[in-house]
């Protein structure tokens, strides 16, 4: 049996896609299928998954960095970026301010509370000091110490709270600049 470590230096030097990646996984069949489709899902919309670390791809729409999928102990978080106005500043800046539109397509789409209970705090980077945590209001309600490196976090999404992930999505995909 090969040791962990040396499953993580064949993984560095194959950078697998993440379809071949999760086939090959002990996921359960229902976690499997979810990413997958969504790995169909991003694939179709022109932000394919990219290798980025260990058991994490990165995705890019217009080359911005707009998410990321993780898997962590047999769960699978999915990060995603919120929009704000700060464009290319958001390392320097504490506060960020999120984009108008971003923020109404959400609330007309009925993902207010989806986000609010979503959102990612820095927790882990801070004690190494790579990390820059923001603060940000959204919906009216502040949160302090987010994570700069995708804001949401979701847990092992099921298939209909996947249907949600792909509006937010589908907003960046028909709002992205080059």
């Amino acid at each position: 049996m090969q040791n962990k470590d040396s499953k993580k230096h064949k993984q560095y030097k194959s950078r697998p896609r993440i379809e071949d990646f999760v086939s090959e996984s002990d996921f359960d069949d229902e976690i499997k299928n979810t990413i997958l489709d969504f790995a169909f899902y991003l694939r179709a919309n022109k932000m394919p998954p990219q290798w980025a670390a260990i058991n994490s791809w990165k995705f890019l729409y217009k080359k911005q960095r707009i998410g990321y999928i993780r898997l962590i102990n047999g769960s699978w978080f999915f990060d995603y970026i919120i929009p704000t106005k700060e464009k290319g500043l958001e390392l320097y800046k504490t506060d960020l301010t999120i984009d108008e539109a971003f923020e109404e397509y959400a609330a007309s789409e009925d993902l207010k509370e989806y986000i609010w209970d979503n959102v990612k705090y820095c927790t882990n980077c801070i004690s190494i000091g790579h990390c820059s945590p923001k603060n940000l209001t959204i919906f009216g309600k502040d949160f302090k110490k987010i994570c700069w490196n995708g804001n949401l976090s979701f847990r092992n999404p099921t298939a209909a709270e996947l249907e949600r992930l792909k509006k937010l999505y589908d907003y960046l995909k028909n709002n992205t600049a080059l």
